[in-house]
C-alpha cells in the first residue's frame, strides 16, 4: 500500500525519484535498465573517402563501421556501414600567400615549421579550412608556394622540377643540397597519397642538376608525414566570405577565418611560425575582449554568443520581488473586451499624466512619431535566416524516418514502437495487460511512454591540437558551437503501484566526417532516456516539454579536461501536461543527448565530445487522501485540496552538460538545478484563480484525457516525426491572447530567439524551430512576456552612462545582475494611432530601435532615452563590445503597433 504521506511528499518535493549527480548517458556503448544490459553500436573508423574542394554549400559526408557488441547470450552480428564517404579538403595554397616570391625557393630550417594549407581556394567561398604546420627533421621546400617552377613525378624517375626564372634556378643550386637533407612537398599526381587528396612528401636521397635546361632531378622516395617530422601542428575552422575581418581581440588579423559562427580570434590569414599556433585563444570563449577605457563598461568578444558572454560576466540572479509585482500587475489588469488596441492601459494613461510635467519629454515623444511614422521600417531579412550559418555542417535528427542512414531511425536493444493514448511512441516499460483481469477480478498493469520523443539539431566543430609522432597529442582544443531541440514527453497509463528507475539508449549513429592531411574529425550522435518513476495510478499522465538551445558554445580541453568552458546551454521549456482519473504520482524523464567527436591525427585517436541532458519532473496527486491496496485497487477521499476539486499538478526542468571524455561519475560542467513552476489544477477550482509561483511562471497546456491505447506494433523502425510542443497560453484564466507584434505597414514583425535576443524580421511565412513570433498579451494590450514566458529587461548600467541598452529576455530564475525588467505599454500618438513604448517598473518611459549590422543579416532590437541621441550611439565604435556586439551599419526608431 501506498501511504498517504507519500502521495503528499511527492507533491511537495519530499519524495522524488533517485537523481545520479553523474551522467546518465556517459559517451559509452552500452545500454541499461533496471534489469538488463542492452547492445549498442560502435564507432569504428573505415578508409572510404572522397575527395572535395570544401565549398560553401559542400557537405561532410561520413563513412562508419558500426559494430553491436555481442552479450554473453548473444553472438556477433553483422558489420553495418553508413555509406556516406569522409569530404576530404584539398591541399590548396591560402590567397594571401605570396608565390611570386623569388626567395620561397628556398628550404625552410627545422626550426621555423612549414605551414600547409587546405580547403576553401577562394575569399569569395565560404567553408571548412585548415591549417597543418610540420617541423620536418630536413629543410623543406613547398613546391605550391612558387610560381618559378613546376614539378613532375615518376615513379622510377623519382621527381623532376623545371625552372622558368634563372633567378630562382640560382637559389634553389646554392640551397638544394644534401648536407642536412632535402624535403619536397607538392601536390603532385601519383605521388604519395595523391589519390587520397594529400601532398607528397618527397624525400630526397640523389640530386641532379641540368644547368642548360634549369632543371632538377630529385631521386628518393614519398614518405608518410610521421617519419620526416618532429612535430605537427593544426588548426581548423569554418572561412565566413561574408566577414570583412576578425573581431575579438586588439591582435585581430583581420581576415574572416572564424571558430564556428563565431569571429573572435583570428586564424592566421597568411603563412606564420606556428610554435605558437597552440597557445593561440580558440573562439569567443578564449579570446579576450579590448578593455572599454572610455565609459568603463564590461566588453565581450564580437560573434555569435557576444550577448551570453557578456551576460555571464555580469553575473545571474533571480527576479526581483519588484519586477515580479511589475509584471503581476499588468498582468492581473481588467479584464477588457474588444480589440485589442481600444483601451490604454491605467498604467499608460497614468504615465502619459507625469510626463505632461516633465520637461522636454513631448519633445522627444515628437521626434520619435516622427521619425519612426514618417519613414516606417522595414525588416530586411526571413526569420529563417537567424543563426542560419550553423545549418551548413553537420545536423543530426533522431527519429529521422525519411534518413538513408538505417541507425538514424533504428531503436536499440528491445525497444519498439507503439501506438500510446497520446499518438506515436516509445515503449519503454511494460507491465501487465489492460485487457487481463487478474483472479481478484481487479486490473493491475502499467505502460510507460516516450510520447513522440526525439532530438534535432546543427553543429560546427572547429579546433587546435599539436603532436608528436612519438610522444602523441601535447596540446589540443576543440570548439563545439551548436543548435539543439528536444521533445520529451513521459506518457504513464496505469492501474498500478511502482517505484523504479530505468535508463535506455534510443539511437547511436554516425555523422559525416571532416579529412585533411593526417587528420581526420569524425562526429556521430547517441540519444537515450532516464526515467525515474514512483506511482500510484488508475489512470493516464502525460507530462513533457519542447527544450532548446541556439548558439550554445563549448570548448574542449583535450589534454587538460580542468580547463572546459561554456556558454549558451540554458533552454526555452514549453511545457505539457495532461491528466486523467486517480492518480498519485512523481515522474521524470531525462533525454541525454551525446555529440561525440572522434579525432584521429596519423596513428593516434581520441574521442570527446558533449552530453547535454534536458530533463523535466511532474508531480500529480488527485485531491484528497489516496491509497492503493494490496489488491490494486485505489481508496480514499477525494475532495478539495488547496481549492482543487480534481488532480494537482506541477512540473519542474533542468538542464545539466558534461563536455570532455565524459565518464561515469563526472560532475557535469553545467547544471541549472531544477526551476520549478506554479501548480495547476485540472478539473474544477473552487477558489478564485490564482498564481502560486515557486521559481517563476511558464506557459502550460493542461486538458484532460481519456483516450485507449492500441496494441503495439512491435517495430523497432520508427516512422514518427518529431512535432514541436505549440506555443500556448500559461493561464488561461486571464484575458490575456497570443498576438504578433508589427509595424504599421504589418510588412516586419517581432521575434523572440533561445539566444534571448528579439529581432526585426519580415513579416512572412518563414519560421525558425529556436525563434517565438507570439506575445503574451493582456487585454490592455501591455506586452508583459514573450511566447515562451520570459520576460523583457534592459540594463541599467549602460543605460544611465551611455542612454541606450541592449533588450533582451529572460528566464525568471536567472536574469542579469544589472537587469531592470520592462513591458512594452501602448502610448497615444497625437496623430491618432497608439504606438508601443518601453517602461520600466519606476513607470521611465523608454523607445525601441532597431539596428542593421554590415555583412549581417539579423536586425537586432536596442532601447534607448533619447530617440535621436540614442541611434546616434548605438552606431559608435566606442559601444561595439559593451552594447552592439557588431558593426552597426544604421538604427531607426521602431514603430510598433498594439
Amino acid at each position: 500500500m501506498l501511504p498517504v504521506a507519500f502521495a503528499a511528499a511527492l507533491f511537495l518535493g519530499a519524495a522524488h525519484p533517485a537523481v545520479a549527480d553523474g551522467p546518465h548517458f556517459p559517451l559509452r556503448n552500452s545500454t541499461t535498465n533496471a534489469t538488463e544490459t542492452q547492445a549498442a553500436p560502435v564507432v569504428v573508423w573505415t578508409t572510404v573517402t572522397q575527395i572535395v574542394t570544401q565549398t560553401a554549400d559542400a557537405g561532410c559526408p561520413a563513412n562508419y563501421a558500426l559494430n553491436r557488441k555481442p552479450t554473453a547470450t548473444e553472438s556477433p552480428t553483422a558489420t553495418f556501414v553508413n555509406s556516406a564517404p569522409a569530404a576530404t579538403l584539398s591541399p590548396n595554397v591560402h590567397w594571401s600567400y605570396d608565390t611570386k616570391a623569388i626567395e620561397n625557393v628556398i628550404p625552410v630550417e627545422p626550426k621555423k615549421g612549414c605551414e600547409l594549407y587546405y580547403g576553401v581556394s577562394e575569399p569569395s567561398k565560404s567553408g571548412y579550412y585548415a591549417f597543418v604546420t610540420y617541423f620536418f627533421k630536413s629543410p623543406a621546400v613547398n613546391i605550391d608556394h612558387t610560381d618559378h617552377l613546376a614539378a613532375e613525378y615518376h615513379e622510377k624517375n623519382g621527381m623532376t622540377v623545371s625552372f622558368n626564372n634563372k633567378e630562382a634556378f640560382k637559389h634553389a643550386l646554392d640551397t638544394w643540397t644534401m648536407a642536412n637533407g632535402l624535403l619536397l612537398i607538392a601536390y603532385i599526381p601519383g605521388c604519395g597519397d595523391y589519390a587520397k587528396g594529400e601532398r607528397c612528401y618527397f624525400n630526397v636521397t640523389a640530386i641532379e642538376y641540368k644547368h642548360d635546361q634549369l632543371v632538377i632531378v630529385a631521386k628518393g622516395d614519398s614518405m608518410h608525414p610521421d617519419q620526416v617530422t618532429n612535430l605537427g601542428e593544426t588548426e581548423w575552422g569554418w572561412w565566413n566570405a561574408n566577414k570583412d575581418k576578425a573581431h575579438g581581440s586588439a591582435s585581430a588579423s583581420g581576415n574572416a577565418f572564424a571558430w564556428g559562427t563565431s569571429t573572435a580570434s583570428a586564424s592566421p590569414s597568411s603563412p606564420t611560425g606556428a610554435s605558437s599556433g597552440a597557445s593561440k585563444p580558440l573562439g569567443q570563449l578564449e579570446c579576450t575582449a579590448p578593455a572599454d577605457d572610455t565609459h568603463g563598461l564590461p566588453t565581450a568578444c564580437l560573434g555569435s554568443n557576444f550577448d551570453q558572454l557578456l551576460d555571464k560576466q555580469l553575473g545571474y540572479t533571480a527576479l526581483s520581488p519588484e519586477a515580479k509585482q511589475f509584471l503581476d500587475s499588468l498582468s492581473s489588469g481588467s479584464n477588457v473586451t474588444g480589440p485589442a488596441n481600444s483601451t490604454l492601459s491605467a498604467r499608460a494613461q497614468r504615465m502619459r499624466r507625469r510626463s505632461l510635467a516633465q520637461r522636454g519629454f513631448w519633445s522627444g515623444v515628437w521626434n520619435f512619431f516622427k521619425t519612426a511614422f514618417t519613414t516606417v521600417y522595414n525588416a530586411v531579412a526571413s526569420v529563417i535566416s537567424i543563426g542560419g550559418a550553423i545549418d551548413r555542417d553537420f545536423s543530426f535528427k533522431a527519429p529521422d524516418p525519411e534518413s538513408s542512414n538505417t541507425w538514424a531511425k533504428t531503436l536499440l536493444g528491445d525497444l519498439t514502437q507503439t501506438q500510446s493514448p497520446w499518438g506515436e511512441a516509445i515503449l519503454l516499460k511494460s507491465l501487465g495487460s489492460p485487457n487481463a483481469v487478474g483472479d481478484d477480478g481487479v486490473l493491475k498493469y502499467m505502460n510507460v511512454y516516450c510520447v513522440g520523443c526525439g532530438a534535432s539539431g546543427h553543429a560546427r566543430v572547429a579546433g587546435r591540437a599539436r603532436w608528436s609522432p612519438l610522444a602523441g597529442l601535447q596540446e589540443g582544443r576543440l570548439e563545439l558551437q551548436a543548435n539543439m531541440q528536444f521533445v520529451l514527453k513521459l506518457g504513464i497509463d496505469a492501474e498500478f503501484s511502482l517505484r523504479q528507475n530505468l535508463e535506455y539508449d534510443l539511437f547511436n549513429y554516425g555523422l559525416p566526417a571532416l579529412s585533411f592531411g593526417v587528420v581526420t574529425i569524425g562526429p556521430y550522435v547517441s540519444v537515450g532516456a532516464r526515467v525515474g518513476l514512483e506511482a500510484a495510478a488508475r489512470g493516464k499522465v502525460l507530462v513533457g516539454a519542447e527544450m532548446g538551445m541556439q548558439d550554445s558554445l563549448v570548448v574542449i580541453d583535450l589534454v587538460n579536461p580542468g580547463d572546459n568552458k561554456n556558454s549558451g546551454w540554458d533552454p526555452y521549456f514549453k511545457p505539457v501536461f495532461e491528466a486523467s482519473g486517480e492518480v498519485a504520482l512523481s515522474a521524470e524523464l531525462g533525454l541525454p543527448v551525446g555529440l561525440k567527436c572522434g579525432l584521429k591525427i596519423s596513428s593516434w585517436e581520441k574521442a570527446v565530445g558533449v552530453v547535454d541532458e534536458p530533463s523535466i519532473k511532474g508531480t500529480a496527486k488527485v485531491s484528497g487522501s489516496v491509497n492503493l491496496t494490496d489488491a490494486g485497487s485505489i481508496v480514499g477521499a477525494f475532495g478539495d485540496s488547496d481549492g482543487c476539486n480534481g488532480i494537482l499538478t506541477q512540473i519542474s526542468w533542468r538542464n545539466r552538460l558534461w563536455a570532455g571524455l565524459v565518464e561515469p561519475g563526472d560532475a557535469p560542467l553545467l547544471d541549472t538545478q531544477d526551476r520549478a513552476l506554479f501548480r495547476k489544477c485540472i478539473g474544477k477550482d473552487n477558489k478564485p484563480a490564482r498564481r502560486e509561483l515557486l521559481d517563476g511562471p511558464r506557459p502550460m497546456r493542461i486538458t484532460a484525457t481519456d483516450k485507449t491505447a492500441r496494441s503495439s506494433t512491435g517495430s523497432k523502425s520508427l516512422t514518427y516525426n518529431v512535432q514541436g510542443v505549440p506555443t500556448e497560453l500559461y493561464n488561461q484564466t486571464l484575458n490575456h491572447r497570443l498576438l504578433p507584434l508589427v509595424n504599421p505597414t504589418r510588412s516586419t514583425r517581432i521575434v523572440s530567439c533561445a539566444n534571448g535576443n528579439l529581432y526585426a524580421v519580415q513579416n512572412d511565412d518563414q519560421d525558425n524551430e529556436y525563434c517565438f513570433g507570439l506575445w503574451d498579451t493582456t487585454g490592455q494590450s501591455d506586452v508583459v512576456y514573450d511566447g515562451v514566458h520570459r520576460s523583457l529587461h534592459y540594463y541599467s548600467e549602460t543605460m544611465s552612462r551611455l542612454g541606450v541598452s541592449r533588450l533582451r529576455a529572460s528566464d525568471a530564475a536567472q536574469v542579469p545582475r544589472t537587469a531592470v525588467t520592462v513591458a512594452l505599454v501602448p502610448f497615444r500618438n497625437p496623430d491618432g494611432d497608439d504606438f508601443y513604448v518601453v517602461v520600466d517598473h519606476a513607470e521611465q518611459v523608454l523607445f525601441p530601435i532597431v539596428c542593421d549590422f554590415a555583412g549581417e543579416t539579423a536586425s537586432k532590437l536596442f532601447v534607448v532615452s533619447d530617440p535621436v541621441a540614442g541611434p546616434e550611439t548605438l552606431r559608435r565604435k566606442d559601444v561595439l563590445y559593451s552594447v552592439t556586439g557588431g558593426d552597426v551599419s544604421k538604427c531607426h526608431p521602431l514603430a510598433l503597433k498594439p
